[in-house]
């Protein structure tokens, strides 16, 4: 008798949290006008990077360990290779990965290792990670391009003298491109 009530009296506390819970969130819903990216506890922060005429780029190499969207458009207007790329912050604007960029012998890298920045390290919602690659068309490029679960987007007519591109769960789509490859694969 007296664990049938205690049983009724936990399950009716259970359901008045779950209503609760369900109501906070639907009222946070409200306020955020649907968009579930604001619980996120992360942003992004835009940079970009422009090649110099002393270091001529021929090799791109990028791999982000977050969903990073990769594209990459080959120009025939651009007259140097520029990168848009985004890092992960904190909503207090700390690093939520550690991301080093460098353009030594001829080849960019950009690489980004994601840190574990709290107990859902952005679980609810995600943040809109993107890395732009305008190339001029009227060179040839190494490319190695890796996404965690980021898309892959190849744009344009283009040379490369290899082409490695990987993503563990995104999309890699190469229809509105053009590629010549006159190297590995």
């Amino acid at each position: 008798q007296v664990c049938l009530k205690l049983f009724k009296i936990l399950c009716l506390v259970g359901a008045s949290l779950l209503l609760a819970g369900g109501l906070v969130f639907g009222v946070g819903m409200i306020v955020a006008k649907g968009d579930i990216h604001v619980l996120s506890h992360l942003k992004t922060k835009e940079y970009s990077y422009a090649e110099s005429a002393e270091n001529p780029i021929a090799s791109v190499y990028v791999d982000y360990d977050s969903a990073a969207d990769i594209s990459v458009n080959f120009s025939e207007t651009a007259q140097s290779v520029a990168v848009k790329y985004g890092e992960l912050r904190t909503k207090k604007n700390e690093s939520a990965s550690r991301l080093t960029v460098s353009d030594l012998n001829g080849e960019l890298r950009i690489v980004e290792k994601t840190k574990f920045v709290g107990k859902f390290n952005g679980v609810f919602g995600s943040v809109d990670l993107k890395v732009i690659i305008t190339l001029p068309s009227t060179r040839a490029y190494a490319l190695v391009l890796k996404t965690d679960t980021g898309d892959v987007r190849l744009r344009g007519n283009g040379s490369l003298t290899r082409l490695h591109v990987e993503s563990d769960t995104g999309d890699i789509d190469s229809r509105n491109a053009e590629l010549i490859c006159t190297g590995a694969m």
